[in-house]
């Protein structure tokens, strides 16, 4: 448990760190570059993650689940290893070549989509699901802060003006490349090289398509959106403020539960290996105790202070931001049923073709009401389509998981933190019509919806807060004999 702790903590520093650079900067760039570049990058971003998509073909899941489960073994987990990237070279070759014939038909911003050929290559050289799968969290964090910080540094001293998009760009992609191939410097201290003749990257085929079907579907109810949104509505405007929206929420999501199912995923992979299967159980229920603790908050905290956030944040011309954040704060939610459960027992347990089905099904159910909804609501319409694509996907998850978590135990964790969210939504309502509408307000008012939602947990005894003031207090209670 002390393991799952330490990952945990060292594995949510890395994820907030990964998105927190461009939250970081965010108020800097939407100033300096504006709505329209930030809508084309956020485009012609949308379409090169298509081929990043099939670059990697499934391989990070499932890479990650097969070191997991020989990990015990380090013959085994070298020659998986070499055998995946092997398979890795094939696909990243098809993906830049396929990539590279759709640019030189590109009209359009042709320099700014030949620079992002950076992150279809750097798609190759992440090898960040072996560490992942041998529970290797510190050397990924200890990357992580170094290329990101270079990233913000690089950021504020070259871009300054509207014509430095493709500035960004190189930085962007170049910083994720450096960050990839820094990942290979530690490689001999966890797997052993391998002959040629040994390796059969061709048996991985079959499995990484297995993992590679809810990528695709992932794909279409996440970035399609934008892609969707540039090509029905034609505008960068539109593009730009679903971008800056998104970005909130990925940053609330990672906090919520990518941290955690990250380092439970490969922990849950060893554990049905080993057919403990109650201990998953166990680790999933408690697991989704703190996740909806954290989600509840966050998406009506959100909610709350959107109006004031997002002029404060992101400066004039992203009104239309608000609206955005305040339709998709609840898949903060939702998604957290789907993800705790993909990771902790569909993939587990070898079931990511099943789960690909339920993905399938609510990435068409996306689709279909992109394409009805965005005609005539634009950004918002492709807002609500991912919204109600994630419950599609969250109740099928959770209706065939095998008794794995049943639907009267996410009742039962989730009505104090509804009620919680409910009672510090109207306090941060009632607060703003006395706190001015100024930075130091809104800090004010985000510290008392931080407070107030604790307290209302603790007052009604919410069982993930009673079990994290526990095990704090049981950390600090000097041992007997001391």
């Amino acid at each position: 448990m002390k393991r799952i702790r330490t990952n945990y903590i060292l594995n949510t520093l890395s994820q907030v760190l990964r998105i927190i650079t461009p939250f970081i900067t965010t108020p800097y760039i939407s100033r300096v570059l504006g709505v329209d570049n930030v809508g084309i990058f956020s485009y012609s971003y949308s379409l090169q993650s298509y081929f990043c998509l099939f670059s990697v073909l499934g391989t990070v899941a499932y890479g990650s689940r097969e070191i997991a489960r020989n990990r015990d073994d380090r013959a085994k987990v070298s020659r998986a290893f070499w055998e995946i990237e092997s398979l890795r070279v094939v696909t990243s070759l098809i993906a830049v070549t396929g990539w590279a014939i759709m640019v030189a038909f590109q009209p359009e911003n042709k320099l700014i989509f030949l620079i992002l050929t950076t992150y279809i290559v750097a798609s190759f050289f992440d090898i960040s699901w072996l560490y992942s799968g041998l529970e290797l969290f510190p050397f990924i964090v200890a990357r992580t802060i170094i290329v990101r910080l270079l990233e913000v540094i690089s950021i504020f001293v070259f871009v300054k003006s509207r014509s430095d998009l493709p500035i960004y760009c190189i930085i962007m992609g170049g910083g994720t490349l450096i960050g990839n191939v820094s990942l290979w410097l530690n490689l001999r201290k966890c797997v052993n090289n391998v002959s040629v003749k040994q390796l059969n990257p061709w048996r991985h085929l079959k499995d990484t398509m297995v993992f590679f079907l809810p990528s695709i579907a992932t794909t279409i109810y996440t970035v399609l959106d934008k892609t969707l949104i540039g090509v029905i509505t034609k505008s960068a405007y539109e593009n730009g403020i679903y971008e800056q929206a998104t970005k909130v929420i990925e940053i609330a999501k990672a906090i919520t539960f990518t941290s955690l199912n990250t380092v439970l995923s490969p922990r849950s992979s060893y554990l049905y290996a080993n057919k403990e299967y109650e201990k998953i159980k166990t680790n999933l229920v408690l697991s989704i105790e703190i996740m909806l603790a954290i989600g509840f908050g966050f998406a009506f905290g959100i909610s709350g202070v959107a109006d004031r956030f997002v002029p404060a944040f992101f400066g004039p011309g992203y009104d239309g931001v608000i609206i955005l954040l305040r339709l998709l704060s609840p898949i903060i939610v939702i998604i957290t049923i789907s993800n705790a459960l993909g990771d902790q027992y569909y993939s587990p347990a070898g079931l990511r073709l099943k789960s690909s089905m339920y993905l399938i099904a609510g990435a068409f159910a996306n689709l279909v009401l992109n394409v009805l909804l965005i005609p005539k609501f634009k950004s918002a319409g492709a807002i609500v389509a991912s919204v109600m694509a994630e419950t599609v996907i969250s109740l099928l998850y959770l209706v065939n998981c095998d008794g794995y978590l049943k639907f009267y135990q996410i009742i039962r964790a989730s009505w104090k933190k509804a009620l919680s969210g409910i009672a510090m939504l109207g306090g941060i309502l009632i607060l703003k019509l006395f706190i001015p509408d100024t930075v130091f307000g809104l800090i004010v008012i985000i510290l008392f919806g931080g407070v107030s939602y604790v307290l209302s947990l603790l007052f009604l005894r919410d069982k993930a807060v009673v079990m994290v003031l526990n095990e704090t207090l049981g950390k600090l209670r000097p041992k007997s004999g001391n």
